[in-house]
């Protein structure tokens, strides 16, 4: 989804649809995602091409991606959002990890489906019915395919991308594009963000993830900023914080304008994003949860 700023002028261009699309994460609930960071893209390169510039170290880098990964999920994990803009409920957002892996390409799949969806009361303001797949490998914890289907007040589009991790590169509508190591999808990004270890992380610790969308690769940096008790529909719970660092403009004022809060226990599942935006607040928070691999040690109360 657009952010909110366009959604309420009617923006039509599909370009600004691509580049500003800050509610839609919200209402999936993929608060530790990249898009947020749409604003710091780095070249995909069409092939043939120079290759990618190398990221920028980072304090905790992903390991090789040929080596194991702990997945802090499990099959049949569901976790249910809901998106309040300002005083209104404006969306429904689900993640879900199907109940059986598949098998793509001789190698085991998570397959995940992240869907987004606006209330019906808020739909005569900004109709959008979302569908996002990834299918993640289990053990290196990297998409081999992606696709999307969306509509977002009038606009269709769907798309897919499939990634070929031994020789870096990412097709899409036919061009292949050269791609970092350990890149992600927007609904992959999610998951290997939470397979992160945090035990050892302090305050002002910067974390980055690539991330590869609409033919180019991002840059998803977050910065930890310490531990409190958040609030939510589903309970009280002791949460890690984190800043994601946006761009000020577009929607945001500020780049200190997102807060996400996730679960401080082994299965770091997000429970509050807070956002101020240039035409309001939005909160997503919370509502239901099942099929975690781990207790949910982090909850304080109901």
């Amino acid at each position: 989804m657009i952010g909110v700023n366009n959604a309420m002028i009617g923006v039509n261009n599909a370009k600004s649809r691509s580049s500003s699309i800050f509610l839609r994460l919200m209402i999936l609930g993929a608060l530790m995602t990249p898009i947020f960071l749409q604003a710091l893209p780095l070249p995909a390169l069409p092939l043939p091409a120079l290759p990618l510039p190398a990221l920028p170290a980072v304090v905790l880098e992903a390991p090789p991606s040929n080596q194991p990964v702990k997945a802090v999920f499990a099959v049949g994990e569901y976790l249910r959002y809901r998106l309040h803009y300002g005083f209104v409920d404006a969306g429904i957002g689900e993640l879900k990890v199907m109940d059986e892996p598949v098998v793509l390409r001789g190698q085991p799949c998570y397959h995940i489906v992240a869907t987004g969806s606006t209330t019906r009361s808020f739909d005569w303001i900004y109709k959008v019915r979302d569908r996002y797949e990834s299918y993640v490998t289990i053990g290196t914890m990297v998409p081999l395919l992606f696709k999307r289907d969306i509509y977002e007040g009038g606009f269709v589009y769907r798309d897919s991308y499939a990634f070929d991790h031994s020789t870096r590169r990412a097709t899409s509508d036919g061009k292949q594009y050269l791609v970092p190591e350990h890149v992600q999808d927007i609904v992959s990004a999610f998951y290997a963000a939470r397979s992160l270890d945090f035990s050892q992380a302090v305050v002002g610790q910067v974390f980055e993830l690539p991330l590869f969308l609409d033919h180019e690769t991002h840059r998803f940096i977050f910065r930890f900023k310490g531990r409190r008790t958040v609030s939510t529909d589903a309970g009280s719970f002791r949460a890690l914080v984190f800043m994601p660092v946006v761009m000020k403009g577009r929607v945001f004022s500020s780049q200190d304008d997102l807060v996400v809060y996730i679960s401080d226990d082994e299965n770091k599942i997000p429970l509050q994003i807070k956002a101020n935006i240039l035409v309001g607040s939005v909160k997503m928070t919370l509502t239901e949860h099942r099929g975690l691999r781990h207790p949910l040690s982090s909850k304080i109360s109901r």
